[in-house]
């Protein structure tokens, strides 16, 4: 997918965070100090506040991921499909090749070898190629030339509940309904799952009607709408994000 939520939290990123969190708390400027993300800063609140115990008092997830990271992005090509046109039979000849073309690239750590091996099964399946080429598929993801590079292996490995699973704080989970990046209904039940797989019963989590990944209200969902909308984020996702907070005390 061209505009993917990544899921990658880089060391750098995690202990900037963590520095700038342990600032707040240090300055006593602040009563409570807690970390909100949107789509990738949603992992990387998770991450910080997995490795800080004690130092965010809450957390808030808006358009986080919850799935592993092969999950998602299959999960991603099937939705880019659809928005671009195909049936859903095509849509699943697509994901079935995507998964084939994933496994292969986790499979594979040498990066000549995961080439070879990639250019093998394109060679195989042709009608998937021919698919990908129809629907303006073969970039991202599933862009040849980006799987030599270790950011989309590591991308495919990782797992975001390890680290939700960790947090003993109050989370609120968010996500629109028209999340075309971050589906709704698995990724809120990825995250509240592991929440709750650790023993975490401080969550609440909410699907809010007609929100894209950006929080704007929106009619499709599709990535190419972004631009077409003036609403930087919807007064109701504010809303409900302030009265969370509000209650943290």
């Amino acid at each position: 997918m061209a505009a993917r939520a990544a899921t990658l939290t880089t060391s750098k990123l995690v202990d900037d965070a963590q520095g700038a969190l342990r600032a707040l708390r240090t300055s006593k400027r602040f009563a409570r100090v807690g970390l909100l993300g949107l789509s990738e800063g949603s992992g990387l609140s998770a991450a910080v506040a997995a490795r800080a115990p004690g130092e965010a008092d809450f957390v808030v997830s808006m358009a986080g991921v919850g799935l592993p990271g092969v999950d998602l992005i299959v999960l991603q090509d099937r939705i880019e499909t659809m928005d671009a046109g195909a049936t859903p039979e095509e849509a699943d000849r697509v994901v079935a090749y995507a998964g084939m073309y994933y496994r292969t690239i986790m499979a594979n750590e040498d990066a000549d070898a995961r080439m070879a091996a990639l250019k093998t099964l394109q060679e195989a399946q042709p009608d998937a190629v021919a698919l990908l080429a129809k629907y303006k598929m073969a970039h991202g993801s599933l862009r040849l030339e980006e799987a030599r590079k270790p950011w989309l292996r590591t991308l495919l490995q990782s797992d975001p509940r390890t680290d939700w699973r960790k947090l003993g704080v109050p989370v609120l989970v968010l996500n629109g309904s028209l999340d075309h990046q971050v589906p709704a209904q698995d990724n809120v039940a990825a995250i509240v799952g592991a929440l709750r797989a650790g023993g975490n019963n401080k969550v609440e989590s909410a699907i809010m009607p007609n929100l894209n990944h950006l929080f704007q209200t929106a009619k499709t969902g599709s990535t190419a709408e972004y631009a077409t909308i003036d609403e930087t984020v919807a007064p109701a996702a504010l809303a409900r994000v302030a009265t969370f907070i509000g209650r943290q005390r």
